[in-house]
């Protein structure tokens, strides 16, 4: 918090009245984090006009947040130990982020969507590992939105 106040150009007790412990004022970061990319992410999926659109662009936009460092806060606070209404108000912000997803692949004709929800997820998550910050990630969104796509048409035909 002494470092926090002090790039702030605050005192340290004045910090200590923002936040009340250095867990909180991370929880605030990470919670800040997670709508704005909630938030980029419904946007531009409500952008797209198709189900196949809005899960490619799914793929580019969480892979893109990735690739340009926005997503490491969120993958290394969210390992920390995070007060019980931190976690409920996170996991409200991943299911308002799934929603359009979700939408997207019934829209295909898909009875199970939470399975395939969570298999985009998880090939995005496998590129993700693939990316280093700062890297262009647009071979992997490539590689992965026709990966998805084809996987989908395949549960479609089930």
């Amino acid at each position: 918090m002494a470092a926090v106040a002090a790039r702030a150009g605050l005192s340290r007790p004045a910090a200590y009245e923002y936040f009340g412990s250095t867990e909180d004022l991370l929880a605030a970061v990470l919670l800040e984090e997670m709508r704005q990319w909630s938030g980029d992410v419904v946007d531009c999926l409500a952008a797209e006009s198709t189900p196949e659109q809005k899960i490619s662009r799914y793929v580019d936009v969480s892979l893109g947040l990735i690739a340009d460092g926005r997503h490491a806060i969120i993958a290394v606070m969210s390992e920390t130990s995070l007060p019980k209404p931190v976690r409920e108000q996170i996991n409200a912000m991943h299911a308002t982020l799934a929603a359009p997803l979700t939408q997207a692949v019934a829209a295909l004709g898909i009875s199970d969507t939470d399975q395939a929800v969570r298999l985009i997820q998880g090939v995005v998550e496998a590129a993700a590992r693939r990316l280093a910050p700062g890297s262009d990630p647009q071979s992997e969104v490539k590689a992965s939105s026709a990966f998805v796509l084809a996987g989908l048409k395949a549960l479609a035909n089930t």
